[in-house]
């Protein structure tokens, strides 16, 4: 019977091998994320301690770090961490996952998850992002969500969610009528 925990954490690690091709045609987050954040927070992001969980090649990290964020990246992948090394090179940069962060309790004012959060086990990596929030500090996940509007792009939803099931929402296959695939999360 398959483990999906197995399933998933090999599906993660397959990045590693395409982490250059990863950053060069991920899309990047619009300002008003950004902008919605600081309003979770209550103000602005510069001086805000932030631990970006599964980083990856530094997406969210390099926009958080150019609005004055202090950005702790956590990446459990050697190739994505490499290439987030050489493309943010003073950026700092620990090796762990959501399930269990190698942070100390209140290290963060904000912790995200940019298109990482379906990669962990949520029974562990909530329990573990609030530990390391200080208090009254913001936990944000998000993702990219695709317009099934277009007949390509519907298609490629048909195809993620044939191959991966009920997770291909995670995979930016749009599922009308599922809440986390038609709003943001919280």
């Amino acid at each position: 019977m398959p483990n999906p925990l197995v399933d998933r954490t090999r599906r993660a690690v397959s990045f590693n091998a395409a982490s250059a091709h990863y950053a060069k045609y991920r899309p990047s987050y619009p300002p008003a994320l950004y902008e919605a954040l600081e309003e979770a927070l209550g103000r602005p992001l510069a001086g805000v301690r932030v631990a970006d969980i599964g980083a990856g090649t530094g997406i969210a990290t390099a926009q958080l770090t150019a609005r004055g964020a202090h950005v702790l990246a956590v990446e459990p992948g050697e190739g994505m961490a490499a290439e987030l090394r050489r493309t943010l090179p003073g950026t700092p940069l620990v090796r762990g996952d959501g399930n269990a962060l190698p942070l100390a309790d209140g290290a963060a004012d904000l912790v995200t998850f940019a298109q990482s959060f379906h990669w962990t086990d949520p029974g562990r990596a909530l329990p573990e992002a609030y530990r390391v929030l200080r208090p009254g500090g913001v936990l944000a996940r998000w993702w990219n969500i695709s317009d099934s509007s277009h007949a390509w792009v519907a298609g490629q939803a048909d195809r993620l969610l044939a191959h991966f099931g009920p997770e291909g929402a995670a995979h930016g296959a749009h599922v009308p009528g599922r809440a986390d695939a038609d709003t943001a999360p919280a």
